[in-house]
């Protein structure tokens, strides 16, 4: 399984997935939740947070990730004493795929939702608070979630996500099972029967192996895909009277299909629909006597047939990108239904479509991904919205105004990790995330509140703090499509610092120790050059003489650059260049690692001595050079082959302490020559990035791609 971002992978990125549209349209299109991906940025363009996005792809493809299970590698040594701590509160959201409410939320206050990083999060307060639900959850990537009409007393409840994750809890939650369906790998929608307490029937939605169904409450499955000529399903409906009628509908890459026997045969129903991809369904309440069916759709809007889905109609919201629908239990009578949108939040229509508006104060996060509606909507006016980032969202008047609802929710992919300088003092962090921006500690990690107005985009590659931080209160952000951003004012408020910045999509970022006198710093692009500035972010020039003109993967600058001007470059599938004149000219210094995709570096704090680099690579191990990169050994010793984040001890010189990681956290005493995990890892993702604090050599921070931070203490 790849970590959750191109600065990592060199093909499966945001571009690389652009250029391979066409293929995911046909190989992997319409599972359930299609996240966006950002457009190309193009030479010099800073868009603005939120900007309008065209393109979607499924979630199949996003963050890069390829479905294996979470990895565990085996430890070449019994862990290390001392304990991880998560320290994640106030840093709560992320991405939520599905939301599904209880059929008695009106008394059991129950909800759930579907992360694709954390897996399921469960409230039983109606969403003020929220607790992690994964009891035998081994992917944490959920994407579909359904309750039992009768969870009141069955306690019954299915989940659905990749690699053969379709699973069952008996206990409201409290613990799942893996059921076994062959052939279902990917699970993309479900769909219990309204008569579950007696006909057990359910369906599931997959991409690539179509429909299957259960009549026994789960036990077993069966494919049921006669007539079905397309097999990636994105979404699925059932009838409300599908007792009676024995009616559902999919959507697939090739449009809707329908079936009046439970399955047993399709056919198609797509008269009147555009071309468009349909992203969620509907059935009216009344479906009965209105034959009523709604379908949104990525880019058209949404549609509605009246007669059972033989024909289809415009009905509103045209051009509009939706990803979400859901309806009023008592929509015969009030014709109330609410849209989602992947870029511009909700939207209600009272008229049965034929008229909307926008319902978003107070949605500070307007691309949804999941919509629900409270089963006792006339009473209460209640929905829920899932965001892609800013987690779920509550309203408690129909729409009219929106609230976080996100205690409790750590589900935000973090990337990066930067303490201040001065820690011991001001106990000050700094996170960056994926999709949710920069947060902030002043307290040692125990409270995070989000620090990221101003920033010109969301998506954080890195982060780097002033070296002298405790009186200049600097900050800099490296930003996917945003360029950098400065703050000067410890992340309270930000602004775009991109002047002569040839490229706004920055995967690294490196600043100078002597940065208070020199002002400089150096950037990393996609488009293979390096930027330096010596004006504090003020304004760039290119400083890529020597370089061959590929994506700039990592950067690194000597703890003595004031006086060797050293600073170390990687390049995508090339390997280590240098440059010994401030970036005036770069060199190979790839001896030993010639052809790598290095991650990730970092210099001893005696560099000006010992010329020790780490590199850690994607694929082939941690490397390590004594001569400032003239040569480089594999550090046999070091268990894994993918290395995602490398930290010195800030005591390095004289304890030779190191610490490194893919998923597990390891350690070395003596300089990289052996290694053993530090602690027990309890975290089930990838672990992004690593800090050693200032002044507490002691005390170790991690970040994870989805499960927040971690501190550890030996």
């Amino acid at each position: 399984m790849e970590r959750p971002t191109d600065r990592r992978r060199p093909f499966f990125g945001k571009l690389g997935m652009q250029v391979l549209l066409g293929v995911a349209l046909l190989a992997a299109t319409w599972v359930a939740a299609w996240p966006v991906i950002r457009p190309a940025a193009q030479p010099g363009s800073a868009p603005a947070a939120g900007s309008p996005t065209r393109l979607y792809l499924p979630v199949v493809m996003k963050k890069c990730w390829t479905l294996t299970p979470s990895p565990s590698p085996t430890p070449t040594a019994t862990a290390g004493p001392g304990t991880w701590t998560l320290v994640s509160q106030g840093m709560y959201g992320g991405t939520v795929q599905a939301l599904a409410l209880s059929p008695n939320y009106a008394s059991d206050r129950t909800l759930f939702a579907a992360t694709d990083t954390a897996g399921i999060f469960r409230s039983t307060d109606a969403g003020s608070t929220w607790t992690a639900a994964n009891s035998g959850i081994w992917i944490k990537m959920i994407y579909a979630l359904a309750f039992s009409p009768n969870y009141a007393s069955d306690r019954t409840l299915f989940a659905g996500g990749p690699h053969y994750g379709l699973y069952r809890s008996r206990d409201g939650g409290g613990s799942w099972q893996q059921m076994s369906a062959s052939g279902l790998s990917y699970v993309s929608a479900l769909a219990v029967s309204p008569a579950f307490a007696g006909d057990r029937t359910l369906f599931a939605g997959s991409s690539g192996s179509g429909v299957f169904r259960s009549t026994n409450g789960g036990d077993s499955w069966t494919p049921v895909n006669t007539d079905l000529t397309q097999l990636y399903v994105g979404a699925l409906a059932i009838s409300p009277n599908f007792a009676s009628d024995r009616t559902l509908v999919v959507a697939t890459g090739v449009g809707v299909f329908k079936s009046s026997n439970s399955g047993d045969s399709w056919s198609p129903a797509n008269s009147g629909l555009p071309a468009s991809l349909v992203r969620s369904l509907a059935f009216s309440p009344g479906y009965a006597g209105d034959q009523t069916i709604f379908v949104a759709t990525q880019g058209s809007g949404v549609y509605k047939s009246t007669s059972g889905g033989t024909s289809w109609s415009p009905n509103g919201l045209e051009d509009q990108y939706l990803t979400a629908l859901a309806l009023s239990p008592a929509y015969t009578t009030d014709h109330t239904l609410f849209a989602g949108e992947g870029r511009r939040g909700v939207f209600r229509s009272t008229t049965g479509g034929d008229s909307w508006s926008a319902v978003n104060s107070g949605l500070s996060d307007q691309r949804l991904l999941s919509l629900a509606v409270s089963p006792a909507y006339t009473a209460d006016a209640t929905l829920f919205a899932g965001a892609n980032g800013g987690g779920v969202f509550k309203s408690l008047n129909g729409g009219d105004f929106w609230g976080p609802a996100l205690t409790g929710l750590t589900n935000v992919l973090l990337s990066s990790l930067a303490l201040s300088p001065a820690y011991a003092a001001d106990r000050t962090l700094f996170a960056g995330s994926y999709n949710q921006g920069v947060f902030r500690s002043t307290d040692g990690a125990v409270l995070w509140s989000p620090a990221s107005s101003g920033l010109t985009e969301l998506w954080v590659e890195a982060l780097a703090v002033s070296p002298g931080y405790a009186s200049d209160r600097t900050v800099f952000a490296a930003t996917w499509g945003g360029g950098v951003c400065k703050s000067s004012n410890g992340g309270d408020a930000w602004s775009p610092a991109n002047d002569g910045l040839g490229y706004s999509i920055v995967e690294a970022l490196a600043i100078s120790p002597s940065y208070v006198g020199d002002g400089t710093l150096f950037v990393g692009a996609q488009n293979g050059h390096v930027y330096k500035s010596t004006s504090g972010g003020s304004s760039w020039d290119d400083a890529s003489t020597g370089l061959p003109g590929k994506r700039i993967l990592a950067l690194a600058v000597s703890p003595a650059y004031g006086s060797d001007q050293t600073i170390f470059a990687s390049v995508y599938q090339t390997g280590v260049y240098k440059s010994t004149n401030g970036g005036a000219s770069w060199n190979p210094a790839s001896n030993g690692v010639s052809g790598q995709n290095v991650g990730v570096f970092a210099i001893s704090p005696g560099y000006g001595s010992d010329r020790t680099v780490y590199a850690g690579t994607w694929d082939v191990g941690l490397y390590k050079s004594g001569d400032g990169g003239g040569s480089w050994g594999k550090l046999t010793g070091y268990p894994d082959e993918l290395v995602y984040t490398i930290a010195l001890a800030p005591d390095y010189a004289s304890s030779g302490v190191l610490y490194a990681a893919y998923h597990r956290v390891h350690r070395s005493p003596d300089r990289g020559a052996t290694w053993a995990p530090a602690g027990t890892v309890p975290w089930g993702r990838y672990t992004t990035a690593l800090a050693v604090a200032p002044g507490s050599p002691q005390v170790v921070f991690a970040v994870t791609d989805g499960e927040s931070v971690w501190r550890y203490t030996p």
